[in-house]
Formats: C-alpha cells, structure tokens, sequence
C-alpha cells in the first residue's frame, strides 16, 4: 500500500474522509432514531460499520507511510496514529456492543471530557461546572440517568 496515490494524491489522506464522514452520520442517525424514531436503529449500526471498515484501511496505509517520516514529523505521525488507533478500537468495542447486546436500546451513554479549551491557564473544571446544567437539561426533556451496569442488568 505504501506509495500508492489515487488520482493523483496519497491513498491515506483519501481514505480518512470514509470513517469521518461516516461516523458524522451514524452520530445523526442515532440522534434520528432516539428523538424521531423515524430511522431505524441499525442505520447507526450500519454507518458505524462501515466508518470502522474505512478506518482500518485508513490505518494501513497510514502505517505503511510511517516510514518515511522522521524528527518532528515522526512525532507528530506517532501522535496522530497511536490517537487515531485509540480511536479505532474504541469504535470497534462500541460496534461489537450494538451487535452482541441489542437490547440495550433506545439507551445512550454520555461521554464528557474535561479539557482545557483555550485557558492559557490551564484550567480544567469547565465540564464539571457545566455537567449539572447538561443533567437538569437532560431531565427536564425526559431523559433518565442510571449507571451501565444498571443497564446491563436490566437488559441481559
């Protein structure tokens, strides 16, 4: 895979559009499904498919790249490609979740991350001091928090 373009471009560059473009959708599609229902559940399922399929061989031929990088572009391409396959995995157990444990539909975890935004500063409190107002949000629209293995068991 290494060298290979297509119309005129790397092949790696090209080939990161498909997961990104399609975990965008499977994204909508569950938003679709939990607040319309008017889109059936495996839609998401499906574009999460094919999003992991896309990154893998994003990921080949991104490691069939690596070697030809060094210094500062090496560091970076370490980044990147230990994050994106971070990435990967996590997606790959999230797919193997929806196919072996159906049932734990229409359910939704949320996950928050405590960065630091632009605060020269450094500080990283802006998700805990935003979490309770995203909580009351979320109850008043209907919404029910419960800890997954409350989940697991309720639907197993």
């Amino acid at each position: 895979m290494h060298g290979t373009r297509f119309l005129g471009h790397p092949l790696h560059p090209v080939l990161t559009d498909i997961p990104v473009g399609a975990w965008t959708v499977g994204v909508l599609a569950d938003w679709l499904f939990v607040a319309t229902g008017r889109l059936p559940a495996v839609a998401g399922d499906l574009a999460l498919a094919i999003g992991v399929a896309g990154a893998i061989l994003a990921a080949l031929t991104g490691y069939t790249d690596f070697h030809e990088t060094d210094g500062h572009e090496r560091r970076t391409a370490i980044v990147h490609g230990l994050t994106m396959t971070a990435v990967l995995l996590i997606e790959l157990v999230s797919l193997g979740m929806r196919l072996g444990a159906p049932g734990l539909r229409p359910g939704a975890i949320v996950l928050l991350h405590d960065g630091d935004g632009y605060d020269p500063e450094g500080d990283r409190t802006q998700t805990a001091k935003a979490l309770p107002g995203i909580i009351e949000d979320a109850r008043s629209a209907g919404y029910e928090f419960a800890p997954l293995h409350e989940l697991l068991n309720n639907h197993s």
